[in-house]
């Protein structure tokens, strides 16, 4: 998939200083002290990830520029059962781009290359299952604060998905309900 071309991915030091109103040192530190993300050119100068400077602009309460907004937001669903991953896209690519993983150590990979808005998950599934995907990311500084959604087939997995650090979680059969559930966790 090809990246929106009205949203930069990396930006330089300078214009992301512009967008803070801040010096291009600060943004420079703000790179060293692990504040945003950034990639380093071949010559060593720091390039910020667009989506990285959007989350701190929105965290500190700053404005974030025009050409800084996101088109929809990435929904990521982990799911090992292929008929519900496709009935889950078909209702969420309303409200996002909807990418899908069928298992848990492929849906941490594409979390770490690219992290979504929001991810939907399931709990039980060969391998990694929901509750580690749920340790690693809630174990992780960069995605500790994703909004996870465990859509599960049993109440007692719901309960147990929050304990392991899920925000929220919904019972499977009801396309609007988890729709509904992932607009919530969108705002």
């Amino acid at each position: 998939m090809a990246p929106d071309p009205k949203k930069p991915e990396l930006i330089s030091t300078g214009e992301a200083a512009r967008a803070c109103g801040v010096s291009t040192q600060t943004i420079v530190n703000w790179i060293r002290q692990g504040r945003l993300r950034a990639a380093t050119t071949g010559g060593g100068r720091f390039r910020v990830h667009a989506d990285s400077l959007v989350e701190f602009l929105k965290a500190g309460g700053f404005e974030v520029p025009t050409e800084l907004k996101a088109g929809p937001p990435l929904i990521y669903i982990i799911d090992d059962d292929p008929a519900w991953l496709a009935a889950a896209r078909r209702q969420l690519s309303t409200i996002g781009q909807v990418e899908t993983y069928p298992d848990g150590y492929r849906g941490l990979i594409a979390v770490a290359a690219r992290p979504p808005a929001v991810v939907v998950l399931d709990m039980k599934m060969p391998g990694l299952d929901g509750a580690g995907v749920l340790n690693a990311l809630r174990n992780d500084d960069a995605t500790r604060s994703l909004p996870i959604l465990v859509a599960t087939s049993f109440e007692e997995e719901a309960a147990l998905a929050r304990r392991y650090g899920a925000t929220a979680a919904v019972i499977k059969g009801s396309a609007p309900k988890l729709k509904e559930a992932v607009e919530r966790l969108l705002v």
